[in-house]
Order: C-alpha cells, then structure tokens, then sequence
C-alpha cells in the first residue's frame, strides 16, 4: 500500500481536493415587480442573514450572486424580493425541504446554478425517485407506525410515513430532489427522534446517519435494511494522508491523525514512519463522504496537535478536503507539520524540465518522455481529475532518458495528471484529452 501512494505527494492540488469552490445563484424575476431594497439570499450560506448578500441584475429579468462554500455542505435557501423576512418566497414542496426551504449540496467545482422562478419551481423540476425499505422484524413497530427522516425532507421525524409492505418490511418511495448528491437518513420506529435507529458501524456516517450516493438522474431503490442492523454495509474508500515531520522532534507517542472521520479521537489513528520525514496513514471512509476535517497531531492526545495556519484551515482550525464520491482509493495532498506547504519534492532528480508530454493535448496518442541525473527505477502513473488511475508502470530505467507512449483514444475529455517518481523526486504534468 505505502508503494501504491508514494509518489501522490502532489507538486499541484488537484481540484477535487479545493477548500472552498464558487458557486453562482440565480432567481428569475420575471412578472416580479422587484422591491426598491433589491433581491436577497438568505440561508445556511448567510447565517440566515437577510440583507447580507445581494444577487445583481445578469439580464432577463435574472439576478444573480457569487458565494464562496466549503465542498460537501447542504446548504438551504431562499430568495427574498428585499431584504427583510416578510419578503421572502415561499416555493412549493415539490422543489423545496423543511419549512419551504430550497435545497443543494455543494460539490466539488465552481458551479453555476440553473436559474429558478421566485417564489416556484422550475419547469422541469429536478428530481428522481428514491424507495426506502427497512425490516422491522423482531422489532415491537410504534403505534403512530415507522417513518423514515433525512437531509431530503428536512429531517422530519414524523412527516414521512412508510407503509407495511408484509411479511415485516416497510416501504416508501419519495420525490427526490437531485440537487443532493448525498442522502443521509434514519428509520424511525414511531414519529419522534428518541424512537430513531442508531445505525452500527458498517453502516453510518461522520453523524450516525446512513447514507447513500445519489449522484444522476436515475431512480434508485435501495437495499432494505434491518432496523439498527447493518446487512448492506456502506461501500468504502481508502484515503491516504501524509504529513512531513522534518524539523520537529517527533513525539515518542508517535504522529497520529484525527478528524471528524474517526470521531476525533487523538489517539486512535496512528502514522507511519515511511522515511525522510514524511509519515503516512490510509484508512477506510464511507465513499458518500465528500468531505473532511482533520489536522496532524505530533504525539497522541490533545496539545499535541497542530495548529494550520490561514489559508488551509476551516473556521474552527482544522484542516479541510473535499473526496470524489468514489469507491476508488483516494490521497491527500501531503503537507508539512503545521503549515500549508506542500510535502518537500527533490526535483534535482529532474534535469531541468526534461520531462515532457508531446504533444500535451491530444485525442489519440501521447509520448512522455523524461532525462533523470542518473539511472534507476520510477513509477509512471496518470490520474484523472477525480483521482482515478488510468495508467500505471513500474519502469526498470537503465537509461537516463526514456520514452513512454500513452494511447488516451479511449479516454473521457477533459484534465488528467501524469506523475513520475524516482526515489523520493516526485514531477508532475498536465495532460488535456479532447
């Protein structure tokens, strides 16, 4: 496994991998008299905040604004014809959760939203068909009946009844919308939160919640689940973190790794020394986790921990990224203790720029070609933007300078990175495919 990663110590951040990400909203005001005050946002993006955020005039009757979000959050809306509640919209429950609000996950790139009627839904309103099935079997099932509560419905405990389908099984089958790229959601054997399942580990998420990819635009019917059981685990993926010591007295405790994936327990995940200063850990997350919070810790309890610096922390100091909703194995970009400097790359390896890409955009064939100061063994590998390898060689160099003929006929257009390793060197280059 240490090998597989070794040489994911990035010289560039991936993407997939962004703090924060721009994401344009937009209303349509059209038949809409618009309030001398101007148009507002108001939400988990304002702190509800009514006058805090002003979309401009973009044409058409369209307003729209700019906000810089953290990847991986469901924020809830709505617009306001002013700046002051009494003025806000109300639209219909077919496009909206938990008291008419609307709805979206963050993802993981700048994006513009489609523009959406005040006060209405689209005409093509954005949703898919999701059913839900538990197994009460064995269970004594409430009076008021089960129900089902999730990010979907506004974590209702008693809005969203399932029906007994026989033989112990409950069902239901909800509209939902497909702005949520994640659905998270209890059982509940009755209507109120204390009758909620605390579903086992294998099947939870960060809250205690299950969840589920809900990506496209395809109904899904999903695997029953046993009331608290844990049948259909949550498919997983392996995340690989890294962090440079060089410079620090390492704790005799060792270096550990903490966050919101391991209950931020300090001393539950320990680091491997790998060498050169560098420590490393690859551990299992839900893959429908899309995102992080972790820091680096220098020994095993807290007061050991690091304290990253502005620039690549969240508001409560921790570290932050954002992971493709994958079962593919996954890296962090590496860093050192403390600090938003990227993992140390002994680039004298490299003579000068004389690794190469010929031509760097392609739709059929690519030649890598690389001169090291001296012979010996590399990795070449390629990696598309969500962090999935699409080529991987192990090349027993007993030249300094080879050439490596990629075929990307097959390949979906857009970025990818090629990397060489050789000892401890790590070089990268962009790849366009068209």
């Amino acid at each position: 496994m240490r090998q597989l990663f070794t040489f994911l110590c990035l010289l560039v951040s991936l993407t997939v991998y962004a703090q924060m990400v721009e994401v344009t909203i937009q209303v349509d005001m059209t038949g809409i008299a618009v309030s001398e005050d101007g148009v507002h946002v108001a939400g988990d993006l304002t702190s509800w905040s009514t006058d805090s955020i002003e979309l401009t005039a973009a044409g058409d009757d369209i307003y729209a604004a700019t906000v810089s979000l953290q990847s991986g959050r469901d924020i809830q809306f709505k617009f306001l014809n002013g700046n002051a509640w009494g003025t806000e919209e109300t639209p219909p429950l077919t496009c909206a959760v938990n008291g008419n609000n609307r709805v979206f996950t963050t993802p993981l790139e700048d994006v513009t939203l489609t523009a959406i009627p005040f006060n209405a839904c689209a005409a093509d309103a954005a949703t898919k068909m999701v059913t839900f099935r538990v197994d009460m079997s064995g269970q004594t099932v409430d009076a008021n009946g089960v129900h089902i509560a999730g990010n979907f419905q506004g974590w209702s405990p008693g809005a969203t009844r399932l029906t007994d389908a026989g033989n112990g099984i409950y069902e239901v089958t909800l509209p939902v919308l497909n702005s949520l790229l994640v659905l998270q959601y209890k059982f509940v054997n009755g209507n109120d939160w204390p009758m909620a399942e605390d579903p086992p580990e294998g099947c939870e998420s960060i809250d205690d919640n299950r969840l589920v990819i809900a990506t496209g635009t395809d109904d899904i019917v999903l695997p029953t689940q046993t009331f608290s059981g844990c049948e259909n685990p949550t498919p997983t993926k392996d995340v690989t973190f890294r962090v440079e010591m060089t410079g620090f007295d390492v704790s005799p405790n060792g270096v550990h790794l903490v966050g919101n994936f391991q209950g931020w327990s300090p001393g539950s995940t320990p680091m491997t020394d790998v060498g050169n200063g560098i420590y490393e850990v690859t551990i299992p997350v839900p893959a429908a986790i899309i995102s992080i919070n972790y820091k680096f810790m220098n020994g095993n309890d807290w007061g050991t921990e690091e304290d990253p610096p502005e620039g690549c922390q969240t508001d409560d100091n921790n570290r932050f990224a954002g992971l493709a909703l994958t079962t593919d194995t996954l890296a962090i970009p590496g860093v050192k203790f403390g600090s938003c400097e990227s993992l140390t790359s002994v680039r004298e390896l490299f003579a000068g720029n004389e690794f190469l890409l010929a031509p760097s955009i392609s739709s059929d064939f690519v030649s890598v070609r690389w001169e090291l100061a001296r012979a010996q063994p590399l990795n070449l590998r390629v990696l598309d933007m969500n962090g999935r390898t699409m080529v991987e060689e192990k090349v027993l160099a007993t030249d300094m300078a080879m050439t490596r003929t990629l075929e990307v006929g097959g390949w979906a257009p857009g970025m990818y990175f090629v990397y060489l390793q050789a000892g401890n060197a790590h070089s990268v280059r962009k790849l366009m495919v068209r």
